[in-house]
């Protein structure tokens, strides 16, 4: 079974995938990386030149390409923000994986946006680029409110990374795996020091 990590922009799904899948040793796959790279251009870019329908599209093909791919090699699975809008997605994880939802105050979640610097480069607006009068907080603040629901409906795990370092958010998703199944955890078993 995969490992699926959803949430908001800026909850820490990168960067807890990368040290979860080191901890578990399982692959670990950035699914929007991995769209980038079969279309040779950035999400902004696909969502200029297609729209974010087209992103859509390429997103669930690569979703359910990936499940296909890891039946019998459980990975570790970092998804963009939007891939749980999807009711095709979300039937996806629910029957190849298990889901761990991280959250963050939307205050922390613009900090960690305005650190990173792919979010400006890389990454498309979260509304309308016409609808100017939104602030980068208005933003995240709004689409966190219609996404959260939906985050919350697919999640097995829920975690407020708000307040919790990388490592101490891979370390309570492994706790958690072992009081859930212990047989999606690495053979050694845990892995990661926090």
């Amino acid at each position: 079974m995969n490992l699926y990590l959803i949430g908001p922009r800026g909850c820490g799904k990168s960067s807890v995938g990368r040290l979860l899948a080191e901890g578990l040793q399982r692959p670990w796959v950035d699914l929007d990386a991995r769209i980038q790279a079969a279309a040779g251009k950035s999400i902004s870019d696909i969502f200029a030149s297609h729209g974010q329908g087209h992103f859509r599209e390429l997103e669930s093909t690569a979703l359910a390409a990936l499940a296909r791919e890891t039946v019998g090699r459980p990975h570790v699975v970092s998804l963009g923000g939007g891939a749980v809008l999807r009711p095709e997605n979300r039937r996806v994880m629910e029957s190849s994986g298990v889901t761990a939802l991280l959250v963050a105050e939307p205050k922390v979640l613009v900090e960690r946006l305005l650190a990173d610097p792919a979010t400006a480069t890389q990454r498309p607006a979260l509304v309308d680029p016409r609808d100017t009068h939104w602030s980068l907080l208005e933003e995240t603040e709004h689409v966190l409110a219609l996404r959260l629901p939906t985050y919350q409906q697919c999640a097995n795990l829920k975690l407020d990374t708000s307040q919790l370092t990388v490592s101490e958010t891979v370390q309570q998703i492994i706790r958690w795996l072992e009081r859930v199944d212990s047989s999606l955890l690495a053979p050694q078993g845990r892995g990661v020091e926090a």
